[in-house]
């Protein structure tokens, strides 16, 4: 993981060793993560996107709830400037002129990824719009 990513001991383990096999295969991961509050989920999260955004994809952090997007958001923060990843949040209380420009970010490639809810429908449907843009760049 070039650019001195460094996500710590999540690919000690056998499961994250599965998930990093499952990120290099042709087709998308389709895996479940659970655990306990503390148990490392946004680590192996935070993990596969920035295996992904190092192989050129962007990638979503999703959030059942603003608050938690928030949080994820300002940790976030904290770490991927150094690694020069771009990232941005998406919320329901996010204005409309906002919200535009990151979709335009997010087509362009400027933005590498975006920390939301997945309870908004609107936020829902621009990941949408996203992942058919980024499909028509491969």
């Amino acid at each position: 993981m070039g650019r001195g990513i460094n996500p710590g001991d999540a690919w000690d383990d056998p499961a994250d060793l599965l998930i990093r096999a499952d990120l290099a295969r042709p087709q998308p991961m389709a895996r479940l993560v659970q655990g306990d509050v503390g148990s490392g989920k946004t680590v192996v999260a935070l993990a596969s996107l920035l295996c992904a955004i190092e192989a050129g994809c962007q990638g979503a952090l999703m959030a059942p709830t603003e608050v938690l997007a928030e949080q994820h958001y300002r940790k976030l923060g904290e770490w991927l400037p150094q690694l020069h990843v771009s990232s941005a949040l998406l919320t329901g209380s996010t204005p409309a002129t906002r919200r535009r420009a990151l979709l335009q970010d997010l087509a362009n490639g400027q933005l590498q990824l975006l920390v939301g809810t997945h309870a908004d429908h609107q936020t829902i449907s621009l990941i949408a719009t996203f992942s058919r843009s980024v499909s028509l760049l491969k």
